[in-house]
């Protein structure tokens, strides 16, 4: 038994994208949100990509595929730069 705590399911979810961004922007830093009422969860990914659209196309069949197996709603927004705050 591990005594590292156990990273929420929602949390878990996410690292299989998190392993695709990197794969494809190694540079890539992560912040993840979760919205107010608890329903969604928000990836901000930074990367030095130009092209917004080419991080978002790395992960959007995972991102519907989360959402039918597992009812997980989760919001990928690309970034230069994490935003602050």
């Amino acid at each position: 038994m591990s005594d590292r705590p156990q990273q929420p399911p929602a949390r878990r979810a996410l690292e299989p994208l998190k392993r695709a961004l990197r794969a494809s922007f190694p540079e890539a830093r992560f912040a993840i949100r979760e919205s107010p009422d608890g329903l969604r969860i928000y990836l901000d990914v930074a990367t030095d990509a130009e092209d917004d659209f080419a991080v978002l196309e790395v992960v959007a069949g995972a991102t519907v595929d989360l959402f039918l197996q597992q009812g997980l709603q989760v919001h990928v927004f690309p970034f230069r730069k994490l935003p602050t705050g």
